[in-house]
């Protein structure tokens, strides 16, 4: 009750308590004999500052109810599509415990994941106590559009976890570049990631050092440029999960136009890539269904000021609006006031899909891959003009 004493309300409460399990017991597991099966008392997981998936979450059931708010085990897999409303009854149907915790009638439910109707135990909101990066109210990936065995005697059963919109999992690029006459490409990039990236870029960097961050930097950018130098970065709220992580990063890449004469060629596509692995170890046609991880949202902005006098030879690439049942992407490229402006939006909503359309995904990464390779070719100023 102490931990809670401040909130003003009962989500605030249950908000308190879900992030002091998560940030104060430390996951750690010990799965023998009837362990592996039934959590320890509360109250032992409470001294002991430790204890694994079932064990956090029996203890924070616990601590609801000190304060008359119902709750119940939900046992999930946390590989997708394991569980289905037919799965047999054996709890090796289930490899992680979470919590589905009673939400409070007439509560303001704004902004919050994971609620799931329930015809005999009401709406139910569902929790990870064990997700470090994750705050309550938010779902980790593997619980979006996943199924849940809730453990309630006589009204329990399997339920429907709702999946999220593409802008709940959202990376938002924005590039401010110079482009020197040498085919040099400098300035700074900005990206602010929320939900699931910013879950993920969270596990990336928490607890590294200062170099080992930058190391981190300094592989993605080797992913675009074949010499770069990262001259700085800053990260914002790391240690903050209801806030979107910011990262902020200026870099060089000495050698990014390629020289071909008396022109310069040019990626728009400055950095990173929007096409998604889906490699299979399989041989012949694909068996297994194909995850593709949440529903996202991607936007890129990379604004390049190119070097006075230079212009684009012949037309630029128009627009491109790329199409699937379970995705689209929109890409455009101008010329702007002496700038080079490429934007574009990839939206994933659909990322469970049956192997039967493995085909249709991958022509449309592979349509997509091409449209990333594509270069505009700029003109070198002639010396004979004023």
């Amino acid at each position: 009750a102490e931990i809670a004493a401040t909130a003003p309300d009962a989500v605030s409460r249950i908000r308190a308590l879900a992030e002091f399990v998560q940030r104060d017991i430390r996951y750690f597991s010990i799965n023998v004999g009837i362990g592996g099966f039934e959590p320890h008392p509360a109250a032992v997981t409470l001294s002991d500052r430790y204890g694994d998936c079932k064990d956090k979450a029996a203890l924070l059931s616990a601590l609801l109810r000190a304060l008359d708010i119902p709750s119940h085990i939900a046992l999930v897999h946390t590989d997708r599509g394991v569980v289905k409303p037919d799965s047999p009854a054996s709890l090796h149907t289930f490899d992680h415990a979470v919590l589905a915790v009673r939400f409070p009638d007439g509560a303001d439910a704004a902004g919050l994941e994971g609620l799931v109707p329930h015809p005999g135990l009401g709406r139910l909101l569902i929790v990870d106590p064990t997700a470090p990066f994750t705050p309550p109210g938010r779902l980790p990936a593997y619980l979006q559009d996943n199924a849940a065995l809730i453990a309630a005697a006589g009204s329990g059963g399997i339920v429907r976890i709702p999946g999220c919109a593409p802008e709940a999992n959202a990376v938002d690029r924005t590039a401010r570049l110079v482009l020197t006459a040498d085919g040099a490409l400098a300035g700074e990039v900005r990206e602010v990631r929320r939900g699931t990236p910013a879950d993920t870029f969270r596990a990336l960097m928490q607890g590294l050092t200062e170099g080992e961050r930058r190391e981190r930097f300094e592989t993605f950018l080797s992913g675009s440029f074949p010499s770069f130098a990262l001259k700085d970065f800053d990260i914002r709220h790391l240690g903050d999960l209801r806030e979107d992580v910011v990262a902020v990063y200026r870099f060089i890449a000495p050698s990014f136009a390629k020289k071909a004469g008396s022109f310069l060629a040019v990626r728009p596509r400055v950095l990173g890539t929007m096409v998604l692995d889906i490699a299979s170890d399989e041989q012949g046609p694909r068996r297994n269904p194909l995850d593709l991880g949440t529903a996202s949202l991607k936007r890129d902005e990379f604004v390049i000021e190119l070097p006075k006098g230079f212009a684009a030879e012949g037309d630029l690439p128009g627009p491109l609006d790329l199409r699937a049942g379970f995705a689209s992407c929109s890409i455009a490229t101008e010329l702007r006031e002496g700038t080079l402006v490429h934007r574009r939006e990839f939206r994933l909503t659909e990322p469970l899909l049956p192997a039967s359309r493995y085909e249709e995904v991958r022509r449309f990464f592979a349509d997509l891959g091409a449209e990333e390779r594509r270069s505009v070719l700029l003109r070198l100023p002639d010396p004979r003009r004023p």
